[in-house]
């Protein structure tokens, strides 16, 4: 998580140039709260979140909140919907992109100095997500079945 943090916040910025990135950070926890029980869900949420926030000009509290509300919205659709797969995978990761630019606005709306929403630079940090999701799935599975690591549903089977 801190070598995918880091890419994104130094190495992808150097590279390209430009504001929008890939989040690969946020795959990697979308990954994380789907495929682990809740507790060990929320405490990598917290202290990830809390890692980006230092990497980030962005307020490590919004960054931990964003994260969190995050986490809360993918276990309550975990808990009504669930597919084990690459397609649920990718919606639910860019989905977390997208609300995390939101939810991170409009908590920052209630600061001395708002921020000014970007919905093209979300957008296009959503787009170029979607090119690294599947390779970034593939690559959690791959680390998992080679630890041996059971997935939620192969537990509740």
């Amino acid at each position: 998580m801190l070598f995918c943090a880091s890419l994104q916040s130094s190495l992808f910025h150097w590279i390209i140039g430009w504001r929008p990135t890939v989040q690969l950070a946020l795959v990697i926890l979308v990954y994380i709260c789907l495929t682990r029980p809740p507790v060990e869900g929320f405490i990598f949420v917290v202290v990830s979140c809390y890692c980006v926030g230092l990497l980030s000009v962005m307020l490590t509290s919004l960054n931990v909140f964003s994260g969190l509300c995050i986490f809360v919205v993918i276990q309550i659709v975990k808990n009504r919907v669930y597919s084990p797969g690459p397609a649920y995978f990718t919606w639910t990761a860019l989905s977390a992109v997208f609300g995390f630019h939101f939810i991170s606005w409009m908590m920052s709306s209630f600061d001395v100095r708002p921020v000014a929403p970007r919905p093209l630079d979300w957008l296009l940090e959503v787009l170029l997500t979607s090119l690294f999701v599947r390779l970034l799935y593939n690559f959690c599975s791959w680390i998992d079945k080679k630890t041996k690591r059971l997935s939620l549903t192969e537990l509740n089977s």
